[in-house]
């Protein structure tokens, strides 16, 4: 068990606004995109048809804010929700692979997944984490050309 100095203590209302450093964050995603020709393995993306010689991958950094909402702790365990308002936005890209592949991912953004509750429950002694459950989605413009394209 990892022991802090002291407990954790919750903010005043049990809720907190915290700005995500823009410096400091990082996002990013990665698609294969591959030739297929054998339906099972078309399934998966599972085949060794790679195109534009591998991965296309972009990354962003994020600005906006995280909304945490605890519950008065029961046996210094406090259960919290974490929302992200209007969502997270992310600065442009260029979703680029190897050879000769590049598509600009442009309004990048990271919101809260409707109708379902991002938590976890906060141990406020040792400052653990349990039952963590997190709900998000991404989206950007070459996200949504690709998806158009399927």
């Amino acid at each position: 068990m990892n022991l802090i100095s002291k407990p954790l203590q919750l903010p005043p209302g049990l809720e907190q606004v915290l700005p995500i450093s823009t410096a400091a964050s990082y996002f990013g995603d990665s698609i294969r995109a591959v030739n297929c020709r054998n339906e099972n393995e078309s399934r998966f993306g599972s085949c060794r048809g790679t195109l534009f010689g591998g991965f296309a991958m972009v990354d962003s950094h994020l600005s906006g804010s995280v909304r945490i909402k605890f519950t008065p702790p029961v046996n210094n365990i406090t259960h919290f929700e974490v929302t992200h308002g209007e969502g997270l936005v992310g600065e442009d890209g260029i979703l680029t692979a190897p050879q000769f592949f590049r598509l600009p991912a442009l309004q990048n953004s990271v919101r809260d997944v409707s109708g379902m509750v991002s938590s976890g429950d906060l141990n406020l002694v040792t400052g653990e984490v349990s039952n963590p459950t997190y709900y998000f989605h991404f989206a950007n413009t070459a996200l949504l050309a690709r998806q158009a394209a399927i």
